[in-house]
């Protein structure tokens, strides 16, 4: 399950219905049938409303995607169906599987490189981070003249060492948190200490390596799977 597929729309509702639709201006999560989310953020006076799913277990992306936006117009009182114009979609690579993202003259960055978390789908983060790490060692390149694939490790190499490794463990928290969804969601809601640490993690205040280890030690039954990554 290394590709996410999803459906997105920008609904201009004005400021005063998003601040209806969405309370207080927070950012709104809705777990799916499978392994992926629903989600609502707030943009002044529109809102970006769509679902993700990862795409081996991606059926009727579109219809799920119309029954979402359905469902959530009715809960809200507010014509957000009707007010959709257009539909955007997206491929997304899951992070911490094993790809190739150099060879010679090549550096992959970003998106194209799977730098993305496996849980929520953000790369924000690791594309700023990988394109310094590659401009940095691009940079070197030309210095030496050497663009060989031989001398472009270092961005492997470096890229592993400051994220990618977390991102293979936050790929044995997506497999767990998606693998058992309701027991995940149960453990959030009744945990008050759980819930924090995820957010922090979420944050990027906190590893998934670091959660992970946290959620193990916290109830060793329930979170042993994280550690073993099944």
């Amino acid at each position: 399950d290394d590709i996410g597929m999803c459906l997105e729309a920008e609904v201009e509702l004005g400021e005063n219905v998003v601040d209806e639709c969405v309370e207080d201006g927070l950012i709104e999560f809705y777990f799916t049938r499978d392994r992926g989310y629903g989600w609502i953020f707030p943009k002044r006076d529109h809102i970006s409303i769509g679902i993700g799913e990862f795409a081996p277990r991606v059926h009727d992306l579109k219809g799920y995607f119309n029954r979402f936006v359905r469902d959530v117009s009715v809960q809200k009182n507010i014509d957000i169906e009707g007010m959709i114009s257009g539909i955007n979609s997206y491929r997304i690579p899951a992070g911490g599987f094993p790809r190739k993202i150099h060879s010679d003259r090549v550096l992959l960055t970003g998106d194209a490189a799977g730098f993305v978390d496996p849980f929520l789908g953000e790369g924000i983060y690791y594309a700023l981070k990988s394109g310094e790490i590659a401009a940095d060692v691009a940079a070197g390149a030309v210095e030496s003249g050497d663009f060989s694939e031989r001398f472009l490790q270092e961005y492997v190499t470096r890229c592993e060492k400051e994220f990618n490794y977390d991102l293979k463990s936050a790929l044995k928290f997506a497999n767990f948190a998606y693998g058992h969804r309701d027991l995940f969601l149960k453990a959030l809601w009744r945990d008050k200490g759980l819930f924090m640490e995820y957010m922090r993690t979420a944050r990027g205040d906190r590893t998934y390596a670091k959660f992970n280890r946290w959620c193990a030690l916290r109830s060793p039954v329930t979170f042993a799977k994280l550690i073993v990554g099944r």
